[in-house]
């Protein structure tokens, strides 16, 4: 939507939607996924969150880049694959880092 109606670059609009994701995936993730340990830290965990989520757009971007100017796929096929491998590194960081 924002790059067919809008005409926001690809990596742009990308990061867009890869923010809105991880604001909504981090209160889904502190109240249903990992509900036992989440939101006793705070700011501390928020702010880890936050860290891990910026690592994890750098490699969504990184890969968003790769497939669309080296693979030569379109952006909308590149999305399915950059999501899978950023979901992926998001899920167990913040299993293992975050949420244990």
């Amino acid at each position: 939507m924002c790059i067919r109606d809008r005409h926001i670059y690809y990596l742009i609009a990308a990061s867009i939607s890869y923010s809105i994701a991880a604001v909504v995936h981090y209160f889904l993730s502190a109240d249903y996924v990992f509900s036992d340990s989440a939101t006793k830290k705070g700011f501390y965990e928020f702010f880890v969150f936050l860290l891990l989520g910026v690592i994890g757009l750098l490699l969504y971007e990184l890969f968003m880049w790769l497939f669309v100017n080296f693979g030569h796929i379109h952006y909308l096929i590149a999305k399915i694959f950059s999501t899978g491998v950023t979901f992926s590194f998001n899920f167990f960081s913040r299993k293992y880092i975050l949420f244990r």
